[in-house]
């Protein structure tokens, strides 16, 4: 059953890579007169059939020599959308002793999920050891990573009825950001803001917070190196410029299953939202957590937007908040929010170790639109 599978698509491979509309034309009417000859043996039914298996034959064989020898290069304009176009370039270079003409470029096994664009129109010609640039497009149906792995350069000469064509292995990863729709605010509530007190004072002016383990992404300038040469252990300084809250974001896995998935979908697109609010309004992200995986923006504002789109990009329904993680990492967040797909419970344990910690906390349930 498998080897028939694998068989039929790479028929299907072959018809739709290798065939032109009018050469797929051709193998219809090819098989439509193999199949009346079926029926009756005649001498004009007969030579139908021998002309157009030859006219193919021909066809695929003067195609061969024209085959492109080119190079080709994607560049990916930083990340798609899941459901909306995306269009991107790819730089051809001829490396063949002979002027490619009626040059045509295409994506060679997309991955499930991603629709290509419509072709577009073929190179008239491209001279020996020129460069063009072609524009093409994709949708992807869901968020998540997917890998173009190979590119199909093709000639439509001398026939136009096949596609000579030669396989380019030039492998990329492509992250297709969750949609979702921009909130116009979100208000933090009131008991995630620091508290009011005193506060030391750090050398720039901004107050001191306290000190904390050193992270990857620190500025070298507020490691507390007396700290240092006392302990042997990293710190930095932490600061609190503003008074604003130090928050997180957290993502809670959803259910297993169709349901659980649809549910969780909505979860992503909710916390996508959020956090793309929250930079805009000029508050700083500390950390944002999706399962067991965690980030810390290094940059504000909407700069700081595609590290954080691209965790939830790749986080997985099913799969719950690591609590261990979070407590550790939320060291010096004054407000966790957390996010909740509508048919997951809040987790009190996870809620009760943070508020332990200091931590205040702010459930959000991404109930369906």
């Amino acid at each position: 059953m498998s080897v028939t599978i694998r068989s039929s698509r790479r028929v299907a491979a072959l018809y739709r890579d290798h065939l032109t509309p009018p050469g797929r034309a051709l193998l219809w009417a090819l098989l439509a007169a193999g199949v009346l000859r079926m029926g009756a043996l005649s001498p004009p039914l007969y030579a139908a059939l021998a002309s157009l298996a030859a006219l193919l034959a021909v066809a695929i064989l003067a195609g061969l020599p024209f085959r492109p020898r080119v190079h080709a290069r994607r560049r990916l304009p930083g990340n798609p959308t899941a459901g909306k176009p995306w269009f991107y370039e790819v730089t051809v270079e001829n490396r063949a002793r002979f002027a490619a003409r009626d040059l045509v470029l295409e994506e060679l096994g997309m991955p499930a999920g991603l629709v290509a664009a419509p072709a577009a129109e073929p190179l008239p010609q491209l001279a020996t050891g020129a460069r063009a640039v072609f524009s093409l497009g994709l949708t992807a149906a869901r968020r998540g990573a997917y890998e173009l792995s190979a590119l199909q350069a093709a000639t439509l000469f001398p026939t136009g009825l096949v596609k000579p064509s030669r396989y380019l292995q030039t492998a990329d990863r492509l992250v297709v950001h969750p949609r979702f729709d921009r909130l116009p605010d979100f208000r933090l509530p009131a008991g995630g803001r620091s508290d009011e007190g005193h506060r030391a004072t750090h050398r720039d002016g901004s107050e001191l917070a306290g000190l904390r383990d050193w992270r990857e992404g620190d500025r070298p300038r507020d490691v507390h190196w007396g700290a240092y040469a006392r302990s042997g252990r990293l710190v930095v300084r932490e600061t609190a410029d503003d008074g604003r809250p130090r928050v997180a974001l957290a993502l809670e896995g959803g259910s297993e299953g169709e349901h659980g998935e649809a549910c969780f979908e909505i979860a992503v697109s909710k916390a996508a939202a959020i956090a793309e609010v929250l930079l805009r309004q000029g508050q700083a992200l500390e950390l944002v957590v999706a399962g067991d995986a965690a980030h810390r923006p290094t940059i504000t504002g909407q700069g700081g937007l595609p590290p954080v789109l691209d965790l939830l990009a790749v986080a997985r329904a099913g799969q719950g908040l690591d609590a261990a993680l979070v407590e550790a990492e939320a060291q010096g967040v004054s407000l966790m929010i957390l996010v909740l797909p509508h048919d997951r419970a809040v987790p009190d344990a996870l809620v009760g170790g943070l508020e332990a910690r200091g931590t205040a906390t702010h459930t959000v349930r991404a109930e369906a639109p």
